[in-house]
């Protein structure tokens, strides 16, 4: 037998939509209502549109998207019993484009009613008079049906619940004391009923500028369709009175006993025309299909892939719920450890927020928290994200645990935008020069599988505040970084890195007596020591890739074109080669290592000062070009670290790919830090016949000791022998400071 469908979808006028009875009831996880002109504009483009269409011809309806929809009155919250609508349906999609048309709707019926109220006062009305009071009439009726839930029960003008509330700022009831209507969409439906049945002052939306830009925008278009302004619409010369069936297919409540003679209207009877026309058209020809789900984790399997207009949903903010719940309820929560939470998660994904941005930063979000949380793998899908959240935060056992989970988002949130992104927390500037240069190789490589530890130390040091926690920080930072460098380079993928971090985190590492750093697992004040994270990263360089001391490691970076492989890291270890590096007067165009604080090149402003990775020997050489030996292309040895070193992007230009004996005049010449030894040097060999131009560069260049070890190598061919012993030196010289990181 074929499988039951778990969801019906039918398509639905909006009469047939907002039917007697039935609420709807916007959970308090989904967010306010947005819309503004542009999506309003686009709303009333697609019905003139279809109003248009309509005209012409009996055809198909005009679909303005759909809805998804789950039952259940058991679940609001709170309610009144005897004010509960007999039929409450939860919107998982299509709040926005609901709120809209209601919205519209309300607009129309204030507009028809005045209309009525007006006909009703024509002392001799003729035929069309009578005919247009009675469609307008029976055309209010309807739209007091959509707008309202009634209550006959009720006390005034609460016997007209409004149809739509949100959750949180909304509740059904049957007198003021017991009623709450917050929301724009509620507070509006619920003044228009107290101005009809109290005869009270009209609601202003004067201070709720989101209403008031809303319905400035729906009258704008109203007035037009009213007036017939619009440009290309039917509704402009009102032609169609003259055929009796587009009259008939227009206005069908009382239909007329003859065609009009259009030139005969005056000008009230073709503007009551036009909005009897364009409101019945709203509510009887425009459809939208209505998703029913019997549940809400059908519901919202259905949105991802349903959704295409508006912003997503994100799983962070169906979440919200399980939290308000948990805290005992809206009142408790408000001001809660979850409410503050989901606060502090707003500064990393606000409201205001592109879709495509919005979703890229939950996923990212998400999976470090995940990962952290307990070395969980998250797919980068809303359904699942969603599904784990509800799994994850119902089986965590008591509140306390739950609060844990919402803030250890939270926390992740804060160092993503305060840390990660930002490099400005204090955690980081108060820290070493090396400090700073860690955590921005780590974001420059876009290396995220590291933020779930950071933030577990992160979330330690937030939580204590002393100077050892942040300290212990920036020492797993750079622990971590150093381990990527070293790992990273000596490899020609990435394969692998993810499921150490992943481990480490879930189960931590026997060999070393490391425990897991899972927040599900460990307590930030049980967490590992630095130094047990430090000796945990040195075992798994050994045992994964017999790393152990700078001769292995260096044997391992110079078999790889890292310059192909890892770019980013190939800059940050000549970095590190070079700090504190004086030229070797034994090696001649060598460097060894000098006395502390001789050239601090492992900084934050040194890697910012725009250096790019350039060939010595060039990547393309010319073909008549004999200063570089053949043997370099022949092995691969252009992308090697011996072969690469670091100039500014403008000098990099102009070397390119020159020949060895011009670069290495234009080498000596930037080494020069006195202008009248640069402009002596201009005049020699080559660099004479540059431009004018090139000239005024070399003049002006900044000081690049980079430059000034190459410059001082003799030979007038560079060999496969010089980037062999080059990169040797620069790997143990790099691999000192790295190491370092890790003892």
């Amino acid at each position: 037998m074929p499988q039951t469908l778990a969801f019906q979808a039918m398509s639905q006028t909006l009469l047939q939509l907002l039917q007697p009875g039935q609420g709807f009831y916007v959970p308090v996880y989904q967010r306010s209502y947005t819309w503004g002109a542009d999506q309003i504009d686009r709303l009333f483009e697609d019905v003139n549109a279809g109003l248009n269409r309509a005209a012409q011809s009996p055809g198909p309806p005009t679909f303005l998207g759909s809805v998804i929809l789950f039952e259940g009155r058991a679940s609001v919250a709170p309610r009144v019993n005897t004010a509960l609508p007999a039929q409450v349906l939860h919107v998982v999609d299509g709040q926005q484009r609901l709120t809209t048309l209601l919205l519209i709707l309300g607009q129309l019926r204030s507009l028809v009613h005045g209309e009525v109220e007006r006909l009703e006062q024509v002392p001799s009305r003729n035929t069309t008079e009578d005919w247009i009071l009675a469609n307008l009439t029976m055309l209010r009726s309807q739209l007091t049906t959509a707008l309202w839930v009634d209550l006959p029960s009720a006390i005034g003008a609460h016997v007209r619940m409004p149809r739509l509330i949100r959750q949180a700022s909304d509740k059904w009831g049957d007198r003021t004391t017991n009623s709450l209507y917050l929301s724009d969409v509620a507070f509006y439906l619920h003044g228009i009923a107290l101005e009809e049945l109290e005869q009270a002052p009209p609601a202003t939306p004067a201070t709720r500028p989101h209403l008031k830009l809303a319905l400035d925008s729906i009258n704008e278009h109203l007035s037009s369709v009213v007036s017939g302004s619009d440009e290309g619409s039917m509704l402009l010369e009102t032609r169609f009175v003259a055929d009796l069936a587009a009259l008939t297919r227009l206005l069908p409540l009382v239909q007329a006993e003859a065609a009009i003679d259009p030139s005969a209207l005056t000008s009230e009877e073709r503007e009551a025309i036009r909005l009897g026309v364009f409101a019945q058209f709203l509510v009887s020809q425009v459809v939208v299909i209505d998703v029913r789900a019997p549940d809400e984790e059908t519901a919202f399997s259905l949105f991802e892939p349903l959704n295409t207009t508006g912003q997503p949903l994100t799983p962070l903010e169906t979440l919200r719920p399980l939290a308000v719940t948990a805290e005992g309820g809206l009142d408790s929560y408000v001001g809660s450890r979850c409410d503050r939470a989901f606060q502090r998660v707003a500064s990393y994904v606000p409201d205001e927020l592109e879709a495509t941005e919005r979703s890229k930063r939950v996923s990212a979000l998400l999976t470090s928290f995940a990962l952290g949380q307990d070395g969980t793998k998250l797919a980068h899908n809303m359904l699942e994200q969603r599904r784990y959240l509800r799994g994850a935060f119902d089986q965590a056992p008591t509140l306390a645990a739950k609060q844990i989970f919402v803030e250890g988002i939270a926390d992740t949130a804060t160092f993503l935008t305060e840390v990660w992104e930002e490099g400005d927390s204090p955690f980081i500037t108060m820290g070493t020069a090396a400090d700073r240069l860690s955590l921005e190789v780590l974001r420059a490589s876009n290396h995220l599988i590291v933020v779930p530890l950071l933030v577990r130390y992160y979330e330690r040091a937030t939580q204590l505040g002393t100077a050892a926690s942040k300290k212990d920080v920036r020492a797993v930072a750079r622990a971590v970084a150093a381990f990527w460098t070293l790992w990273r380079s000596s490899r020609s993928t990435t394969s692998g890195i993810d499921d150490i971090h992943r481990t480490l985190i879930k189960s931590g590492l026997a060999a070393t007596s490391l425990n897991p750093l899972a927040r599900s697992s460990t307590a930030v004040s049980d967490l590992p020591s630095v130094k047990e994270v430090r000796t945990a990263l040195r075992s798994l360089l050994a045992t994964k890739l017999a790393v152990t001391d700078a001769a292995s490691w260096s044997s391992l970076v110079n078999s790889q074109p890292i310059y192909e492989t890892a770019r980013i890291l190939a800059r940050y270890i000549l970095v590190c080669a070079h700090d504190d590096a004086i030229h070797d007067s034994k090696a001649k165009g060598h460097v060894v290592r000098g006395a502390a604080g001789t050239w601090r090149t492992r900084s934050l402003e040194v890697w910012r000062d725009n250096y790019s990775v350039e060939h010595i020997a060039p990547q393309r050489k010319r073909s008549t070009d004999t200063s570089y030996a053949p043997a370099l292309y022949d092995e691969g040895d252009i992308n090697r670290l011996g072969n690469l070193t670091l100039l500014p992007p403008d000098l990099n230009n102009l070397v390119g790919n020159e020949p060895w004996p011009f670069k290495r005049d234009v080498f000596k010449m930037v080494s020069k830090t006195n202008p009248k030894q640069r402009v002596a040097a201009l005049k020699k060999g080559d660099l004479y016949q540059l431009g004018a131009k090139s000239k005024a560069l070399l003049e002006s260049a900044e000081f690049i000791p980079f430059s000034k070890f190459i410059a001082l190598y003799p030979a007038n061919t560079i060999d496969r022998d010089y980037v062999a012993e080059r990169g040797r030196r620069l790997a143990s010289l790099a691999w000192e400071r790295l190491w370092a990181d890790l003892a």
